[in-house]
């Protein structure tokens, strides 16, 4: 049987971190992620120019932040340290099925950033993670997306 892809996606699943020469942390309750390329853009102009007249991109700062509802679940793990930080995003029909549409985001090098708890009246608490990350070799992107 083909699973047809629906190319929409929902939710998230196996979001994971793994510190180097650690242990797999399961980050679960996850309600939202975002991940951003970070593109650094250079623009100029001169003379009486009222638009930029030369411009485009210079480099790129990739990050990924979560929300979730455990909010204490990468306690444990040390700001600044290095690891590897992969989610996959299911496809609306299929969710997580194998060559069923799902896509697999890989940061490599990645480093938590910051953390910060939120704890309002009569809601759940919430902690929030930025991840960051580093090229190996300045020109090779830390950031893969994969088919599941």
């Amino acid at each position: 049987m083909t699973l047809t892809p629906s190319n929409h996606y929902i939710n998230t699943s196996t979001v994971a971190f793994t510190p180097t020469g650690g242990s797999l942390v399961a980050l679960t309750g996850i309600k939202s992620i975002s991940m951003n390329e970070g593109i650094e853009v250079l623009q100029e102009g001169a003379d009486a120019d009222f638009y930029p007249t030369v411009g485009g991109a210079i480099g790129a700062n990739p990050s990924i932040s979560l929300t979730s509802n455990n909010a204490f679940s990468i306690y444990a793990t040390i700001a600044g340290a290095y690891g590897v930080l992969v989610y996959t995003a299911n496809d609306f029909t299929n969710a997580a099925t194998t060559a069923g549409g799902a896509k697999i985001t890989t940061m490599s090098n990645a480093f938590l950033a910051s953390r910060g708890r939120e704890h309002p009246y009569h809601q759940l608490a919430t902690q929030a993670l930025m991840f960051h990350s580093t090229s190996t070799d300045g020109s090779t992107s830390p950031l893969a997306i994969a088919a599941a």
